[in-house]
C-alpha cells in the first residue's frame, strides 16, 4: 500500500471511523428528538394540571364566597 492510499476515504480504519461517527450522529439527532418529544409532554402535562387546579380553586373560591355572603344574611332570632 502507498503512502497517498494510506490518506483516502477509503482507508478501512477510515471507513469504520466514519460509520461509528455516522451512527453516533443519528444517536444524537434521535435523543434530541426524543427529549424535545418529552418535553413537550410535560409542558403540555403542566398546562393541563395548571388549568385543572385553576378551575378547582376558582370552584373553592366561589363556594366560599357564597356560603361567606349567606352567613352574613342570617338574621338572629331575637
Amino acid at each position: 500500500m502507498s503512502g497517498q492510499d494510506k490518506n483516502t476515504i477509503n482507508n478501512p480504519m477510515m471507513e469504520q471511523l466514519m460509520a461509528m461517527l455516522n451512527n453516533l450522529s443519528n444517536n444524537i439527532i434521535d435523543i434530541n428528538k426524543n427529549m424535545n418529544n418529552n418535553m413537550n409532554s410535560l409542558k403540555t402535562d403542566m398546562i393541563k394540571d395548571n388549568q385543572d387546579f385553576n378551575e378547582r380553586f376558582e370552584a373553592l373560591y366561589e363556594k366560599s364566597r357564597l356560603s361567606s355572603r349567606a352567613s352574613s344574611r342570617v338574621t338572629s332570632p331575637k
